[in-house]
């Protein structure tokens, strides 16, 4: 329901059937054209922020890449992870990881897990056989 602007008789209907003023229907189309354009840049927006909080938290493996130490550990000082698996002493096993917060549990196919903690991006650490091993990340 509206008010005619030019003779203030209210009607139902796009344009006043007293006076055929259309007025306040254009003016509401315009509105609407204006929220329409918002919603969709806010809409975009929110997408692009949902996208980027995806990709870094399912995709970005911060222990991806070669990392090694200067402790030598059963012959063990390099270890090479990808997005699928652990190379060490050039043996590649199928792996998982599991990630919460700075501790990135690695974990094989029969179910035996590793734990390593991430000092910062390119420094980590685990604990085997009560020695804390680090490790720096060279590619």
């Amino acid at each position: 329901m509206a008010t005619c602007n030019k003779c203030g008789n209210t009607y139902y209907s796009k344009e006043c059937p007293y006076c055929n003023n259309k007025e306040l229907y254009n003016q509401n189309k315009k509105i609407n054209k204006k929220i329409n354009k918002k919603l969709l840049l806010i809409s975009i927006g929110v997408i692009i922020i949902i996208s980027l909080v995806s990709y870094k938290t399912f995709f970005q493996n911060p222990l991806i890449g070669t990392w090694k130490t200067k402790q030598t550990i059963f012959g063990m000082n390099k270890i090479i992870f990808k997005k699928n698996t652990m190379n060490t002493m050039g043996i590649v096993s199928e792996i998982k990881y599991k990630i919460d917060g700075n501790t990135i549990t690695v974990i094989d196919k029969m179910g035996t897990g590793m734990q390593f903690h991430l000092i910062n991006k390119n420094k980590m650490y685990n604990e085997l056989m009560g020695m804390k091993i680090i490790y720096k990340k060279i590619d």
